[in-house]
């Protein structure tokens, strides 16, 4: 995931052909980066929720740039760093993106829609010294027939059960996305677990999860789902936002969004 440098200032909503494309890199693999899925397994059985958000690039194509979830018919809640950028968190124009939702094939199958409208939460560079808010909402250019995510309604107490999923790289280093959906079992671990001294710590409005030897979040895991099984069905509790390790993936404990604390902003969005 991307490093940023917080910067004051809230962002308004951005619509299709409001601002010019900006220049955003691949995820780099860098200290503060979760993003792949390192010692996962390919997932099994179909994810309808599930988004893979392409980026178009300076190349002029449109390649994989991060993961998200449905949660309506029309939006996709994804990581803010996914659509800005990573120094100054300007927003990228929503023409830029497109989105592939219901698919575990994230070059083929599902609902391929383009993006109408991008909104970040004022929390994202808001001058703290801390990453908070690491949220966005992608509204598509169209409803979408695949059935979204429910959000729960708390993140678990540390030692309870997380899955998440995402097309991240298997080992650091690798930067090249897997074409098909990974998922990784790991736990919910104590707030005090990602906290480092660094910008990178854990915030209000996060949580932190703790891999198993091994196994972990790396490059392209950026805004996939995490989840957790409330009552039989599995339920959204956090957005993949970034990693402690010093470099590499599946070393350190990861931060991730708690989606429920930010229900009431995506509610009013949706």
């Amino acid at each position: 995931m991307s490093q940023v440098s917080p910067v004051r200032g809230r962002r308004a909503l951005i619509r299709g052909g409001a601002s010019a494309a900006l220049s955003v890199g691949l995820l780099a693999a860098f200290h503060g980066t979760a993003g792949a899925i390192v010692g996962g397994t390919e997932a099994t059985g179909p994810v309808p929720f599930i988004t893979a958000i392409e980026m178009l690039r300076d190349s002029g194509e449109f390649t994989f740039r991060c993961g998200g979830s449905l949660i309506d018919e029309r939006y996709v809640l994804t990581a803010a760093h996914c659509v800005s950028d990573r120094d100054t968190g300007a927003v990228t124009a929503p023409e830029n993106f497109h989105a592939r939702v219901g698919s575990n094939d994230r070059l083929s199958g599902g609902t391929f829609v383009g993006v109408d409208e991008i909104e970040v939460h004022p929390d994202w560079f808001s001058g703290s010294e801390l990453q908070k808010g690491d949220l966005a909402l992608l509204k598509l250019a169209r409803p979408v027939d695949q059935e979204p995510v429910r959000i729960a309604n708390e993140v678990g107490a540390p030692g309870s059960a997380l899955r998440w999923y995402g097309w991240g790289d298997p080992y650091f280093g690798n930067e090249i996305s897997p074409r098909y959906l990974n998922q990784l079992d790991t736990t919910v671990t104590a707030d005090s677990d990602c906290m480092g001294g660094t910008e990178w710590d854990i915030a209000e409005g996060d949580f932190c999860n703790s891999p198993e030897p091994e196994a972990g979040l790396c490059s392209g895991d950026s805004g996939s789902p995490g989840l957790q099984k409330t009552g039989g069905r599995w339920e959204l509790v956090g957005v993949v936002s970034r990693g402690l390790g010093d470099g590499e993936c599946a070393t350190d404990p990861d931060v991730g969004v708690a989606v429920p604390e930010y229900e009431k902003w995506i509610d009013s969005h949706t």
